[in-house]
Order: structure tokens, then sequence, then C-alpha cells
């Protein structure tokens, strides 16, 4: 199953990053660093006990603006034939929005 997780770099994201990948699952996390630090992937890496496994191409930035959001939401989706997204309602309604339309296209949402 792949997994979408947003605010991954954040206190309960990184967390759930942590699980998830100790799990056996490899999330793809997605994350504006509004309310963290890019550092915190270094930290998850340090945590799991190895580095992510990605090519530059696989590493999204995106500032706060809701046509970036939207865009890299449904195209990371597409791209990875995602079809389980993990979010917080204390999302940014710009990343709220276009999962609950993904959701409606039969994506679950936890």
């Amino acid at each position: 199953m792949k997994i979408l997780l947003t605010g991954g770099a954040g206190f309960i994201g990184s967390h759930t990053a942590v699980e998830l990948i100790n799990n056996g699952y490899n999330p793809i996390i997605l994350d504006d660093f509004r309310n963290s630090n890019a550092l915190i992937i270094k930290n998850i890496e340090k945590i799991i006990g190895k580095e992510f496994n990605c090519q530059s191409s696989e590493i999204f930035f995106t500032s706060c603006a809701t046509e970036a959001n939207n865009s890299i939401i449904t195209s990371v989706v597409d791209r990875f034939n995602i079809n389980y997204i993990i979010t917080s309602k204390l999302e940014h309604h710009a990343v709220l929005h276009p999962i609950q339309e993904l959701e409606r296209k039969g994506a679950v949402i936890d």
C-alpha cells in the first residue's frame, strides 16, 4: 500500500512516519516546513537507522499557495498511484480540499 503522509515533518507527522516505516510501509511525506524544519527528515533517518531512498525528482518543494498545494497533492497521488492518505483536520484548507476530492474519487483518508 502506498501512503501519502501530509505534515510528515511536524511533531505528530514525523512520529507517524517512523511508525509507518518501522511497520514496513514507505510513506511519501508532504510538508511545506511552515511549522517544522527540514532537519526533521534527517532525524527520522537517524531514528529508523537508514537514509531515505529517493531521487531528487521525488522531492517536491512548494510554497503555501493554494494552487501549489492542490497541484502537488494530486500530482503525487497520480504519479505514485497512492490510494491511502494520512492527514490531520488541522491542515490548512488548501491541503484538505484536494484530499477531500481524492476521497470522493476513492482514496482512503485517515
